[in-house]
């Protein structure tokens, strides 16, 4: 059970997490569910974020609490760490990207995914900003390698672009169908 200002979640694998609503605010789901919901004291469910996930995310959710997060400019045109704080940097580059590795990209992944799913703007727009400043000035081989995108040694052909379009519509070029 939940207090008056604590909120109780629940992720996908089942674990309870405990804290303050105040923590949550930045994201819209949550206080959709909050809304809607008729006991105050209910866990929420968050069916898409696993516990590893939830807690990629809080350090960035209790730093946000009463601070305003970085407008990262839609076009990057210098260096990701001059446009967001101290906290941020450190946090893209040790949490999302373990130890800055950006091979070790997983956690970039999952968290902007979640991010996504529980309506963080601030923090899916973060994400994707460290993302594209990944994928920034790297040529087609860079790309495969840092995505490890080789099939047995082959380079990706035609059908396996379009089952990736497929999946990641995205991906396709703005214009090109």
């Amino acid at each position: 059970m939940a207090g008056k200002d604590e909120l109780l979640v629940i992720t996908k694998d089942g674990v309870l997490f405990k804290g303050p609503k105040k923590t949550f605010d930045r994201s819209t789901l949550i206080k959709q569910l909050l809304e809607s919901r008729e006991d105050p004291r209910e866990a929420l469910p968050v069916p898409e974020v696993d516990a590893r996930t939830l807690e990629l995310i809080l350090p960035w959710l209790t730093n946000m609490e009463g601070n305003t997060p970085t407008e990262v400019p839609k076009l990057l045109r210098r260096v990701l760490k001059k446009h967001v704080t101290p906290f941020e940097w450190e946090f893209l580059t040790s949490v999302c990207l373990a130890g800055g590795d950006e091979k070790k990209h997983h956690n970039l992944l999952l968290v902007l995914t979640a991010a996504n799913f529980l309506g963080i703007q601030e923090l899916r727009e973060l994400t994707t900003a460290m993302l594209a400043y990944m994928l920034k000035g790297k040529d087609v081989d860079q790309l495969h390698s840092l995505f490890e995108m080789e099939l047995k040694g082959k380079r990706l052909g035609n059908s396996d672009y379009e089952k990736l379009y497929a999946k990641f519509p995205w991906m396709r070029e703005e214009g090109k169908q």
